[in-house]
C-alpha cells in the first residue's frame, strides 16, 4: 500500500470504503476497551455512522450538510475518515452556549494497521489548515481563538496539540 496520504471530501463513491472502516475499527476499539463482547452496541455504533454518511451524503456538497466528513486514502484505499459538524450538546451545556456558532470535529476513525504512526492525524490537521480547507479551518481557527480568548484565556489555541 501507497503510504502517501491523501485528504479528500466524501463523496458518493467513497461510502462503502468510509463504511468498510467503520466495520474495521469501531470493533477494534471495543476491544481495546475490554467491551469487545458489547456486540450490540458495536453494530449500533456502526449503523449510526453509516447513517451519518448517508445523512451527509444526501447534501448537494458534503461539506455543505450540517455534519461532513473527510476521508483519508492511501492510493485509492480508505483508511481513515473524521466528521465535523455542529457542537454536541454537553459543549453547548458546558460552555453555556458560547461556542454555539462553532463545530465540533467528530471521531477519528482509522484502520487499525495504519494507527499509532500518526499520518492520518497530520494530514487532516494538514488539510484543514492549508488553502485546501483554508474557508473551513480559517473560520473554525477563528472562532475558537476568540472564544478562548474570551472565556479568560490568553493563551492561544494549538491545533497540534
Amino acid at each position: 500500500m501507497d503510504d502517501k496520504i491523501t485528504i479528500e471530501p466524501l463523496t458518493k463513491s467513497d461510502a462503502d470504503g468510509a463504511y468498510q472502516v467503520f466495520e474495521a475499527t469501531i470493533p477494534a476499539a471495543f476491544d481495546q476497551e475490554g467491551i469487545g463482547s458489547l456486540l450490540d452496541d458495536i453494530q449500533d455504533e456502526i449503523t449510526h455512522k453509516k447513517a451519518m454518511i448517508y445523512t451527509a451524503l444526501q447534501a448537494k456538497d458534503n461539506i455543505k450538510a450540517s455534519v461532513f466528513f473527510l476521508i483519508a486514502k492511501m492510493g485509492d484505499v480508505i483508511v481513515g475518515t473524521i466528521s465535523y459538524g455542529p457542537c454536541g450538546k454537553e459543549i453547548r451545556e458546558c460552555t453555556e452556549g458560547r461556542l454555539n456558532d462553532i463545530g465540533e470535529l467528530g471521531s477519528l476513525y482509522v484502520l487499525p494497521e495504519v494507527q499509532g504512526q500518526g499520518l492520518v492525524r497530520r494530514s487532516f490537521l494538514h488539510w484543514l489548515l492549508n488553502c485546501n480547507g483554508w474557508e473551513f479551518s480559517n473560520s473554525v481557527w477563528i472562532a475558537a481563538t476568540r472564544s478562548h480568548k474570551r472565556s479568560g484565556n490568553a493563551n492561544s489555541v494549538n491545533p497540534m496539540s
